[in-house]
């Protein structure tokens, strides 16, 4: 008899369930989304109807650079839906075929299992139905321990139990750190410096330096995004700058300051509109830990780099919740704003391009990453 294996996932993961047709932003629509080798072989030779046959003849190409994990890369049509998704929303493989025939990527998705130090699931934050559920949450988020469901694949635990035990640990003092609610998330992520060994400073908000590291951020990475460029479009549009590559490097502060103007008035009307932002905000960032695996790096160097990233995380989330909900005030809105943002996040170079990003400005320092943080 197989072992039965057991996962860690937070408390909302027994009850998520896809939305399929439902789906305001479907899962497979303007994604670079990858299949593997054995899954591309196995959709060109399916025995199937000639309608899903002309779907699935459309629906990938061989990558240039194929590798047997990543082989083939989804089509999209002229309005960035896969070839396979049908008016109705729903997927024309799974409902001719069975859950079985779709693609492992397409089964997982928006699971991310881990086995660093045991077997862990979280659901990313890209997802609207995810963040719907965290939007639910009121108590700071619970991690359960469960038997791993027959549709998540088996895996193998690390082989390296000690270190291992030091990367649970540390990663559990930062998520002890996230939901600490005597301090405000801003206030947190400061706390957080001392996991990367940086000293304790007590800075001053700076929120027209704030507004440019992020809308910095955006203009150098997001612009190619599918996900996120057209909210960042409208937003940057909205606070009265230009949505270009180069254009924050050397702005100076008069230029920007009709645009900061805008930002903290939109940012005090944010706070009214949506009181439970703090609330939410905790939840997205303790699920990001979770399902991205930061700190991923005991390294001193390696960890001022992610605690960068991670501020950057938060803070451009932020920008663009304030921006988007000024026109559209529902918290079907604020959800869907921040599936885009962590859409381009959490599948992407994110992590990697924006200390980059801010090392290029002199921005990744300890006063660099507070002001982004706090602003």
């Amino acid at each position: 008899m197989a072992e039965i294996q057991q996962i860690l996932v937070p408390e909302y993961f027994p009850k998520f369930q896809c939305k399929c047709g439902a789906c305001r932003s479907c899962c497979c629509s303007g994604w670079g989304v990858c299949v593997s080798r054995d899954d591309y072989f196995r959709l060109v030779g399916m025995n199937c109807t000639a309608s899903l046959r002309k779907r699935l003849d459309r629906a990938f190409s061989v990558l240039p650079d194929a590798t047997p994990e990543r082989y083939a890369g989804l089509n999209h049509d002229w309005r960035g839906r896969c070839y396979l998704q049908r008016e109705d929303g729903y997927c024309a493989l799974q409902r001719e075929r069975g859950e079985a025939a779709i693609p492992g990527v397409c089964r997982l998705y928006p699971r991310g299992l881990r086995a660093a130090f045991e077997g862990e699931c979280a659901c990313a934050n890209s997802c609207e139905r995810t963040l719907e559920l965290l939007l639910e949450q009121r108590e700071p988020l619970r991690f359960l321990l469960i038997e791993k469901p027959a549709s998540l694949p088996d895996f193998r635990i690390g082989e390296n139990p000690e270190a291992a035990r030091r990367d649970r640990e540390r990663r559990d003092r930062c998520l002890a750190i996230l939901q600490d609610r005597r301090r405000s998330v801003p206030q947190r992520l400061m706390d957080l410096g001392a996991l990367a060994g940086l000293a304790e400073t007590s800075p001053e908000p700076d929120r027209a330096e704030a507004f440019r590291l992020c809308a910095l951020l955006l203009s150098e990475l997001a612009g190619g995004s599918l996900s996120l460029s057209g909210y960042a479009s409208e937003v940057f549009a909205l606070y009265g700058v230009p949505f270009a590559a180069g254009s924050f490097k050397a702005v100076s502060a008069a230029e920007l300051a009709p645009a900061v103007e805008r930002y903290v008035r939109f940012s005090d009307e944010f706070a009214a509109d949506f009181p439970v932002w703090p609330t939410f905000a905790e939840h997205l960032l303790v699920n990001h830990v979770f399902f991205a695996g930061f700190p991923g790096s005991a390294a001193a160097e390696s960890m001022k780099k992610e605690l960068a990233a991670f501020c950057a995380v938060y803070a451009l989330t932020r920008f663009m919740t304030v921006g988007w909900t000024r026109e559209h005030r529902s918290a079907e809105a604020l959800v869907d704003v921040c599936a885009a943002a962590f859409r381009f996040i959490e599948h992407g170079s994110f992590a990697r391009n924006a200390p980059i990003v801010l090392r290029e400005v002199r921005a990744l320092s300890p006063d660099g990453v507070a002001k982004l943080a706090l602003g």
